[in-house]
C-alpha cells in the first residue's frame, strides 16, 4: 500500500509540473500572437491613410503614369492635381503643366482597380479642366494611363428662405429640381426659419432648375409646392450663387463660360400643317460634332427637354408634328456640341403654335 501511494503521489506531482509546464508555454503563445498583432506581423493587413498611399514594405505593389494633352499653351506652369481613389484609401499628388503636357508617376499603390481624377487650377485653386479615368495597378509594373481633359465642371449653390413654410406641419424635404431627369438634388429642411444652401456640381451650359417641397416624403402626392424653372448659367471651375425666395423667384446671374462652342443663331422654324421645319446658323467657335434639338410644350412649369440630335453638317431639322398631339404650342432651343461633349448656351428660342 505505502509503494502505490507513492506511486500515485509521484503521478500526480508529474502532471502538476506539466500542467505548469503547458500553461508557461501557453502563456509566452499569447505573448507572442499579441505582440504580433500588435506590429502588424501576423496578418499583413494594412489601414489605408487618407492623403498617403498606406502600404507597409512588403506589400504587392506598382505605379501609374498619368499623361494628358491641354489645347493651349497659355496654361504652362499651372497646378495639377491628382487624386487616385481605391475604395477607403485616396492619394493625392500635384504636378504641372509643361509645354501643354501633363505627364506624372504616381507614389506605389496597392494592386487591384483605382480610379483616377485630374485637374488643371488656376493660382487661386478654381479648376479650369477635370478629367476621370480607371486603371488597374500590376505588381512591379507602371501602367499608362491616358486622361481626356474637359472644362472642369462648375456648382450651383442656391441659399433658400424657406420662412413661408414654417407653418407646415410634419417633416418638410426638399428638391432642386433641373431639367436633366437624373439630374437633381435632395435636402433637409430642419427649421424653415433658417436659410438652406443645397449645392450641385454640374456641367458648363445652361439649366432650368426648379424647387420641390414635400411633406415628410418625396413622393408626387405629397409634394406641396413646384417653382415655375428658371434659366441659369453654370461656367466651368466656377460657384453660381442663387438666392431664392417662394415670391421672389429664382436670382439669374449671368456668367460668361469659357471653353465652349458658341450656340447657333437665326433659329427659324416653318410650318406646313404636319411637318415642321428648324434651321439655324452655324456659328460656333471650335469643332462641332453635333446639334441638339430641344422642345417643350409649358413654359412655366416645364424644363426643356432633348428632342434629337443631329451631325454638325447639318443646320437643319425635320419633324412629325403628330408627336405634340395635346399641344397647343411647342417652343425649341438648338445647342452646339463639340468632339469632347461640351455643350454651347443655348440659341434664340422659337415657338410653333399648333391647331388644336
Amino acid at each position: 500500500m505505502t509503494i502505490a501511494k507513492r506511486k500515485v503521489q509521484g503521478c500526480s506531482a508529474y502532471l502538476m509540473k506539466s500542467a505548469v509546464v503547458h500553461r508557461a508555454i501557453l502563456s509566452t503563445i499569447v505573448v507572442v500572437s499579441v505582440a504580433l498583432i500588435l506590429s502588424g506581423c501576423s496578418t499583413g493587413r494594412l489601414t489605408p491613410v487618407s492623403g498617403g498611399n498606406g502600404l507597409a514594405p512588403d506589400s504587392p505593389s506598382g505605379a501609374v503614369r498619368a499623361r494628358a494633352m491641354v489645347d493651349s499653351s497659355e496654361l504652362d506652369g499651372h497646378t495639377v492635381r491628382i487624386t487616385y481613389v481605391r475604395g477607403g484609401m485616396v492619394v493625392k499628388q500635384e504636378a504641372v503643366v509643361t509645354n501643354g503636357q501633363i505627364s506624372v508617376e504616381s507614389p506605389r499603390l496597392f494592386v487591384g482597380d483605382w480610379q483616377i481624377d485630374l485637374r488643371v487650377v488656376d493660382e487661386s485653386g478654381r479648376a479650369l479642366y477635370s478629367g476621370r479615368t480607371e486603371v488597374t495597378v500590376t505588381k512591379d509594373t507602371t501602367t499608362n494611363a491616358e486622361v481626356t481633359l474637359g472644362p472642369a465642371d462648375g456648382i450651383l449653390s442656391v441659399t433658400l428662405d424657406l420662412s413661408e413654410f414654417m407653418e407646415v406641419d410634419g417633416v418638410l424635404k426638399g428638391r432642386l429640381l433641373t431639367n436633366d431627369e437624373d439630374r437633381y438634388q435632395n435636402f433637409e429642411i430642419p427649421d424653415p426659419n433658417q436659410l438652406v444652401e443645397v449645392t450641385m456640381e454640374l456641367a458648363p451650359r445652361q439649366y432650368d432648375i426648379a424647387v420641390a417641397l414635400y411633406k415628410d416624403a418625396y413622393y408626387s402626392y405629397k409634394r406641396i409646392y413646384l417653382s415655375p424653372y428658371q434659366a441659369l448659367a453654370i461656367e466651368s471651375g466656377k460657384t453660381t450663387s442663387v438666392s431664392w425666395k417662394p415670391q421672389l423667384g429664382l436670382i439669374d446671374f449671368e456668367v460668361d463660360v469659357r471653353d465652349q462652342p458658341s450656340p447657333p443663331s437665326d433659329l427659324a422654324v416653318t410650318n406646313d400643317g404636319t411637318w415642321a421645319k428648324l434651321t439655324w446658323t452655324q456659328s460656333f467657335s471650335g469643332d462641332a460634332a453635333g446639334y441638339r434639338i430641344y422642345s417643350r410644350t409649358d413654359d412655366q412649369f416645364m424644363g426643356y427637354g432633348i428632342l434629337a440630335e443631329v451631325p454638325g453638317n447639318l443646320t437643319e431639322y425635320f419633324l412629325d408634328l403628330t408627336q405634340f398631339p395635346t399641344a397647343t404650342v411647342v417652343h425649341f432651343v438648338v445647342t452646339a456640341v463639340n468632339s469632347l461633349g461640351s455643350e454651347s448656351q443655348r440659341s434664340n428660342q422659337v415657338s410653333l403654335p399648333l391647331q388644336g
